[in-house]
Parts: C-alpha cells; sequence; structure tokens
C-alpha cells in the first residue's frame, strides 16, 4: 500500500511539471509574440501633427493595443479604411497615438474608430476629452476587441460605449461557423443583408445583453449553430448593436477577429454604412 502512494505520489509529481512547463511554454511564446501584453502599458501625450483636407468628411482610426493585439486583422482594416479616401473622398487618418484624444483635434473628425484598440489606451485626460468629444455629438464605431474585457477599468466606456462585459469567445475551435441573424434590417448599415447569413468568426460572450441597457440590436448569433462552450448567452446573443450617448452615436460589431472579414463584402458594407449613420453623413 506503502509503494502505490509513494508511486502515485511520483506519477502526480511528474504531471504537474510537465503541466507547469506547458504553462512556461505557453507564456514564454505569448511573450515573444504579444511583448506589450506583458509590459507597463505605453500613453503618447505629444499631440501628432495631423495631415488631410478636414474640410471634408474625416475618420479617425484608432488601433493602440496596450493588451493583445489582433495584428493581422488590424492591418487588413485599416488598409480597407484607407480605401474609403479614394472610393468615398473621405480623410482618413489611421494612428496609434492616444495624444491625439484631445478636444481641438477630435473635434476635426465626424467618426472616431477603434479598430480592435485593447488594454488602457488613454490617459484620463484623453479618457474625459474623448468622453466629451461622444456626448456633444460625435461618432463613434467599435470593432471586435475593442469591445473586449481589456478595457475594464474605464467605466463609462465599459458602461456607456460598448453597455456589454464581456466573459469569454468560443473555444475549441477558436473559430466556427454559425448563423447570423439579421434584427435591424431598416438600418442603413444592415439594409443589404438577408436575415440569415453565415459567418466563420471569433464569436464574442458577454454577461447580458445589451438590449437591457438600451443599445438597439441590429444582429444576433444562434448559439445552435455552433458551441460557445461555457459562455452561452441563450437565444439573445447580439453580436452587432448600435445606441447614442449624449447627442454622439455608437456602433459596435463583435465581429473582425479574422484579417478576411475585411474582404468580405457583407462586412465592408457594414462598416461603411455604419461611418455613414453614426457620422450623419446621409448627405454628404
Amino acid at each position: 500500500m506503502k509503494k502505490v502512494f509513494k508511486y502515485t505520489l511520483i506519477v502526480l509529481l511528474i504531471v504537474a511539471l510537465v503541466v507547469a512547463g506547458l504553462i512556461a511554454s505557453f507564456i514564454y511564446k505569448q511573450k515573444q509574440q504579444q511583448p506589450q501584453m506583458f509590459a507597463e502599458p505605453v500613453f503618447e501625450t505629444e499631440r501628432p501633427e495631423l495631415a488631410g483636407d478636414f474640410n471634408r468628411p474625416s475618420i479617425l482610426v484608432f488601433s493602440k493595443t496596450n493588451g493583445f493585439r489582433h495584428f493581422e486583422a488590424i492591418d487588413a482594416a485599416n488598409t480597407w479604411f484607407k480605401r474609403l479616401e479614394d472610393s468615398r473622398g473621405w480623410t482618413v487618418y489611421v494612428t496609434e497615438s492616444s495624444a491625439v484624444f484631445n478636444d481641438e483635434q477630435l473635434a476635426l473628425f465626424d467618426v472616431v474608430v477603434w479598430n480592435s484598440a485593447t488594454g488602457p489606451v488613454l490617459l484620463s485626460a484623453q479618457q474625459a476629452a474623448f468622453e466629451r468629444y461622444l456626448e456633444g455629438g460625435g461618432a463613434y464605431l467599435g470593432i471586435h476587441a475593442a469591445g473586449d474585457g481589456s478595457h475594464a477599468d474605464w467605466d463609462w466606456y465599459v458602461s456607456k460605449v460598448i453597455r456589454a462585459n464581456f466573459t469569454m469567445h468560443s473555444m475549441w475551435p477558436q473559430f466556427q461557423t454559425a448563423t447570423v441573424h439579421t434584427e435591424g434590417a431598416d438600418h442603413p448599415a444592415m439594409r443589404h443583408l438577408p436575415e440569415y447569413w453565415e459567418l466563420e468568426e471569433e464569436w464574442y460572450s458577454f454577461e447580458h445583453s445589451p438590449r437591457l441597457q438600451g443599445a438597439t440590436v441590429l444582429a444576433t448569433v444562434d448559439e445552435k449553430t455552433y458551441d460557445p462552450n461555457w459562455w452561452p448567452m441563450g437565444e439573445d446573443h447580439p453580436v452587432i448593436w448600435s445606441h447614442t450617448v449624449g447627442d454622439g452615436r455608437v456602433f459596435y460589431l463583435a465581429l473582425g477577429h479574422q484579417p478576411q472579414a475585411f474582404e468580405d463584402q457583407r462586412i465592408q458594407l457594414i462598416l461603411e454604412q455604419a461611418i455613414i449613420w453614426a457620422g450623419r453623413l446621409e448627405n454628404e
């Protein structure tokens, strides 16, 4: 009996060492691939020099990451947004400088896009400037990780802008094809979509539906068509929604983890029309 107990302890010790080794290896790889996640947050304080014609519709695309970085998706999205300069005649300014969040420079932009920005990305004065901008009639378009759990320390942003607390995303497998139900077919950003459509995505789950916080849900994902693992939301699982903050307009799209999302004409039209709606550019 003592020998069995001894051998059991040895086996458990070996298993523990193997698991610890795997965890250490995973963390090491993450540090190599995502160094910003393991470093002190960086905040810019010197205002950038803005280039462009701000007498025409102007879009600020912000993709700073002091948390997980969606490298390929951010690059793909930024590239697509810049194409709007030619196709729409807009000014599109792409930056990762938090210092652009000041009253004077924000006032130049019709819409501020958070392109999977993660982590604590703004200093308190910069946060306050963005709050004044949006509540005073500005516009926000958030993509994917702009609504993840890395923003939890900024209560105004989570409760007033996103209006839903992120819990987890699909795993095992991470990317799954599921059925999306278009609810807001009368919204200009959704009119081109069928009632039901298929999409492969990393599906975000939230503690509650933003519908409960006054948001207008524009699309939901059908959990019966994919495996949400331990983070189901049930029949009401929003992935696209809009609402207002003060006099400002908000549009959030929980999609866009993979770069190919920004090659999908359905997603492109959602984003383009969301900018027009949020920025009140209907007659531009």
